[in-house]
């Protein structure tokens, strides 16, 4: 029992969410059968849940400071928008790739300036500031995009999102890379410890 203890976290709270996570996975594979612990279902969620994970992983920066940001996903959005439609008027010209990263990169700034000025110099409760901008990001999205799919993204652009590595996606991988990544950050860096 103790070898088991010392595998758990310290954390009371911790400890009971891996315990509700095992439960409710139990429950699932006797509901489900062995097709909830498939390879398929497995490679299926995680070709679909690492850009959510990405965007929990920058939402946890800000609650790391006391703030809330509602816009993320319609800021992720807007700049996936933003270079999608880069990207596609020459998608065999790794020159427009670059200026999609840029332009994505970009929008992405001036969301988050637009966020920090309401909230730090208008003074905006951050929950109303990024309700409020996420409002108008969503509306800008639709006019932007015209409520139509984008299409015709370069095979490179392809397989980030659908290839997989020894069975395991591609997306997975790019987001424990990211994960790792803000983990040292965070833990091993001044700018992180003083984000705590």
């Amino acid at each position: 029992m103790k070898t088991i203890a010392r595998f758990l976290p310290g954390d009371a709270i911790i400890r009971l969410q891996c315990v509700i996570i095992v439960v409710v996975a139990l429950v699932f594979s006797t509901l489900l059968g062995s097709r909830f612990f498939s390879v398929a279902n497995f490679q299926s969620i995680g070709s679909q849940l690492p850009i959510l994970g990405m965007l929990a992983l920058g939402m946890g920066m800000t609650m790391l400071t006391g703030g809330i940001n509602l816009s993320i996903i319609a800021g992720a959005n807007a700049c996936s928008l933003i270079m999608a439609a880069i990207i596609v008027t020459h998608p065999d010209n790794p020159l427009f790739l670059v200026l999609a990263l840029l332009a994505g990169a970009a929008v992405a700034v001036a969301i988050g300036t637009l966020n920090g000025a309401l909230i730090a110099w208008v003074g905006v409760s951050p929950i109303l500031a990024t309700l409020g901008t996420m409002t108008l990001i969503s509306g800008l999205n639709i006019l932007l995009s015209n409520g139509t799919v984008i299409s015709g993204f370069p095979t490179a652009i392809q397989y980030l999102g659908n290839a997989t590595i020894a069975g395991i996606p591609v997306a997975l991988l790019l987001f424990f890379l990211v994960a790792i990544l803000l983990w040292v950050l965070l833990e091993h860096t001044t700018l992180g410890r003083s984000l705590y």
